[in-house]
């Protein structure tokens, strides 16, 4: 299986897709040494870990690609081993990625990872998402509140509700099956279904525009 990362990040509108690529290769190297210590992840076949991973993470960049030019603060709800918190980072330097986590060793090792790809743009949280939802200094701060295989997109608007800024965006990352589930409960809207590289799933994103551009 081949799978070309340059084009799909240059179909992303990545900054710079020829170096997000190497970073990338560094990412999968420092993030299935670190597994063998911290359980992050069950992909480690290299293709399937470009796929399922990284172009699963950038894929927001193809769909939102206003919302991505715009934005300059991005809060990601349980960012866990990276996901797409590094990602999102390497590819669009402009943006400061906030990563939120409530397990200490997942924040440390994407903090460190950060550090190691020369990320400055990324700031991790060990906190729950409901905390800091309550908190001053996070209050309409960012522009694009995101999530990727977290939890329903109820629970995750409620726990963030006070988060994006007043003309900011919810776009979480799912299948089409949880965003079925979620639009039972929420008004909200899905792109159409896409798949990705090499028909490695079907996926979606479920988003709520606060205020229409």
């Amino acid at each position: 299986m081949n799978f070309d990362l340059i084009q799909y990040a240059l179909e992303c509108n990545a900054a710079d897709p020829q170096k997000f690529a190497a970073q990338a290769e560094n990412l999968r190297d420092i993030i299935l040494e670190a597994n063998k210590s911290v359980n992050l992840t069950r992909i480690t076949d290299p293709v399937e870990f470009m796929v399922k991973h990284v172009a699963d993470s950038l894929a927001i960049g193809k769909f939102f690609p206003e919302e991505i030019a715009n934005a300059r603060e991005v809060a990601d709800l349980g960012c866990g081993g990276g996901f797409p918190t590094l990602v999102l980072a390497m590819a669009y330097p402009h943006l400061h990625v906030t990563g939120i986590d409530s397990t200490g060793k997942k924040v440390r090792l994407v903090q460190e990872t950060a550090g190691k790809l020369g990320l400055s743009n990324v700031s991790v949280i060990h906190a729950r998402v409901e905390e800091l939802n309550r908190k001053k200094q996070f209050m309409h701060r960012f522009d694009i509140v995101t999530a990727r295989a977290v939890a329903q997109g109820k629970i995750l608007a409620k726990y963030a509700s006070n988060m994006p800024k007043e003309n900011g965006s919810f776009i979480f990352y799912k299948t089409p099956q949880q965003a079925a589930e979620d639009l039972e409960t929420l008004r909200w809207q899905t792109t159409p279904a896409y798949e990705l590289p090499l028909d490695m799933g079907t996926r979606v994103f479920l988003y709520k525009r606060l205020c229409s551009r």
